[in-house]
C-alpha cells in the first residue's frame, strides 16, 4: 500500500466517524407532531390513537375535571389530560390513570410510549393559571400532546379488555408533552 492509498483510506475513516457522531449527536429521537382539528380530536380519538398532535381548545381544570374540549363540538367528550413525566397533574387519584413512576428523571409510560413535559415558563404558566380556574372558568391552550384513546380490544389471551382514563375510565387521554400557548378566556 502506497502512501496515496493509506492518506485515502484514513480520510474515508475520518470522513465516517464525523458523519456518523453528526448523526448520532443530531437525532436523538425525533418526533413528528401533528396539526389536528379539535373536534376531529373529539368525535374520533381512536383515529388519533399513538399520536403527537398539537390542538388547541378550551381547558377545563376544577375539583373532578381537568380536560380540554370546545364549545364548538360539545356534544363529544373531552380528552382527559395529564401531564407527562414522573410528576401528575395535581388532580384527583382515578383508579383507572396512569401510574406516574415517582423517580424525578422517569417519562410517565402509557401503552408503550415514554411521555415526558418540557417544564418551560409556559408550562409552568399553564399549570398556575388552569389551577386558579374557578368553577365554571376556561383557559384556551394550544397543547402538544400524545392521545390513547379509550376503547375495547383484545388481550393476548383472546379477552375483550376495556380501556380508558380519567373517572371510571371513561374518557381517552391527552398526554401533555409541551404547552405553546395558554391565556385566560
Amino acid at each position: 500500500m502506497n502512501c496515496q492509498q493509506s492518506l485515502l483510506g484514513l480520510s474515508v475513516l475520518l470522513a465516517t466517524f464525523a458523519i456518523s457522531g453528526s448523526t448520532a449527536a443530531a437525532s436523538p429521537e425525533i418526533e413528528s407532531v401533528e396539526d389536528a382539528d379539535v373536534c376531529a380530536v373529539l368525535s374520533n380519538p381512536l383515529a388519533y390513537n399513538g399520536k403527537l398532535l398539537r390542538i388547541t381548545g378550551s381547558i377545563t381544570r376544577d375539583f373532578e375535571t381537568f380536560w380540554i374540549e370546545s364549545s364548538k363540538c360539545a356534544d363529544f367528550q373531552p380528552l382527559w389530560i395529564e401531564y407527562g413525566g414522573s410528576k401528575p397533574a395535581d388532580g384527583p387519584i382515578w383508579h383507572e390513570g396512569p401510574e406516574h413512576p415517582g423517580n424525578e428523571d422517569a417519562p410517565l409510560l402509557v401503552d408503550g410510549v415514554r411521555n415526558s413535559v418540557e417544564a418551560d415558563a409556559t408550562f409552568r404558566r399553564f399549570d398556575s393559571l388552569t389551577k386558579s380556574l374557578k368553577r365554571g372558568k376556561r383557559a384556551r391552550a394550544t397543547i402538544v400532546g400524545w392521545v390513547f384513546a379509550a376503547g375495547t380490544y383484545q388481550d393476548e389471551a383472546g379477552n375483550t379488555q376495556e380501556t380508558g382514563f380519567g373517572p371510571y375510565g371513561m374518557y381517552s387521554l391527552l398526554v401533555i408533552k409541551k404547552v405553546d400557548a395558554v391565556s385566560r378566556r
